[in-house]
């Protein structure tokens, strides 16, 4: 079920145009914009296949995820980037502690209201989410919302959902 969830929603996401991407990640930014301050540390990720562009707030220090190993990753703070094991631009930079980051913004294919996601089936994120304390946020367009995940127990709850639409507490 989860792999037909992945499928399509990664065909709806691609059939948006460019600019509805592009209209939807600035109502996105500006949602966010209210949640940053100054001094946060703020975890992001790069988009990829169509995702949610997340466009980095003048408030806060941002850092990305690298990929280590089959299982694990970490966060960044660029000094560059380069293309890495997925097709993904990593970043090149100094690691931070998992317990540093006040905010990681989380993408998913799917979320369900409990606040259950569904990725791309690695288990990257939900490895590395239990390592913070961060506020956990999923970045979803509105239609990847689907009535129920089918959550295990190596999966991690978020604390709120952005959309375009507005920011959702599950």
């Amino acid at each position: 079920m989860k792999d037909e969830i992945r499928k399509h929603m990664r065909k709806k996401r691609e059939q948006l145009s460019e600019s509805e991407r592009k209209q939807a990640s600035k109502q996105v930014a500006r949602w966010l914009e209210t949640l940053l301050k100054e001094d946060m540390l703020i975890a992001s990720y790069r988009a990829f296949r169509a995702e949610l562009e997340i466009l980095p707030s003048a408030k806060g220090t941002w850092c990305y995820p690298r990929v280590l190993d089959e299982t694990h990753m970490e966060m960044i703070v660029p000094d560059d980037f380069r293309r890495g094991r997925y097709g993904i631009e990593e970043p090149i930079g100094k690691s931070v502690d998992p317990k540093q980051i006040d905010i990681i913004l989380v993408p998913l294919l799917a979320y369900d209201e409990k606040g259950y996601r569904i990725g791309y089936g690695k288990g990257y994120y939900d490895r590395y989410l239990k390592k913070c304390s961060a506020l956990k946020i999923g970045v979803a367009y509105c239609f990847q919302k689907v009535a129920d995940t089918w959550p295990h127990d190596l999966d991690v709850k978020l604390d709120l959902i952005l959309t375009p639409a507005g920011i959702t507490r599950v």
